[in-house]
């Protein structure tokens, strides 16, 4: 995008002495391309590090960012929370903010899904994470290295396994997929 910018810039010069109008019409392009740029760059860095996950919790950044992927993408995404809300360890809440946004990028990029739901829920000693669609699901998952389709999953076990957290998923054709999460932590 950014070399598109400068390509429409270096347009804009050019007409800026041939056809001020054109000119005009190319800057509003321009103008235009520039913001959205600017605000992918904006979601990008959010998702690199979301420093309000630190200022306030998997909670609250859980729901706002199942929000924005429902505005995003027209899948119907319902966030459920249930149990006593407390901050956990850093690396836990990162975690699993990392897992629920791969969880949700392959639902955007796979499920074909019209439904889908997040739920944390803590227990006393442990923070449970479901995923779930109603979209195309599929036949099996295996860890094999060499299978890149199923890239997002294994990236996901391997966020979990780090954390001394427990991974499963379900998924069948035609029946929609569901990832379960289970991680232990100390109070």
């Amino acid at each position: 995008t950014l070399a598109n910018v400068v390509i429409q810039t270096e347009i804009c010069e050019r007409l800026l002495e041939k056809d001020l109008d054109e000119a005009k019409k190319e800057l509003e392009e321009l103008k235009y391309a520039a913001r959205m740029t600017l605000q992918e760059l904006r979601k990008i860095i959010f998702n690199l590090r979301p420093s309000s996950l630190d200022d306030l919790g998997l909670q609250a950044v859980t729901k706002r960012f199942c929000e924005e992927f429902e505005d995003d993408t027209g899948i119907k995404t319902e966030f459920y929370f249930f149990g006593n809300y407390r901050r956990l360890d850093s690396e836990i809440e990162v975690t699993l903010f990392r897992v629920i946004q791969e969880a949700l990028t392959n639902v955007r990029k796979h499920s074909k899904a019209r439904n889908c739901l997040v739920k944390l829920e803590y227990s006393n000693e442990r923070i449970n994470l479901v995923v779930a669609d109603d979209g195309i699901g599929f036949k099996s998952w295996e860890r094999d290295e060499s299978d890149l389709k199923h890239f997002g999953i294994m990236t996901i076990k391997e966020r979990v396994d780090l954390i001394n957290g427990s991974f499963n998923i379900e998924s069948a054709p035609g029946k929609g997929t569901k990832i379960y999460v289970s991680v232990p932590f100390k109070l």
